[in-house]
């Protein structure tokens, strides 16, 4: 998975990672998970061969994107 490749949470990932407490110190309530981190986390799921064809493909639509 690009995030365990990254050794990165998909929180942090997808910026969606609270690096802070709120004021009273709980931590930040959070909705339903966004699409592409569901997904994410089912490709982390998968066996390490298809992560990297999955990131493969990621990188070769990102590079034709400009990113």
């Amino acid at each position: 998975m690009l995030a365990t490749t990254l050794d990165l949470s998909t929180e942090a990932l997808m910026g969606t990672e609270s690096k802070t407490a709120n004021r009273k110190g709980a931590p930040n309530k959070r909705g339903p998970a966004p699409r592409i981190q569901q997904q994410l986390e089912r490709i982390s799921a998968l066996p390490r061969t298809q992560q990297r064809f999955v990131s493969q493909v990621l990188d070769s639509v990102l590079a034709q994107a400009g990113g």
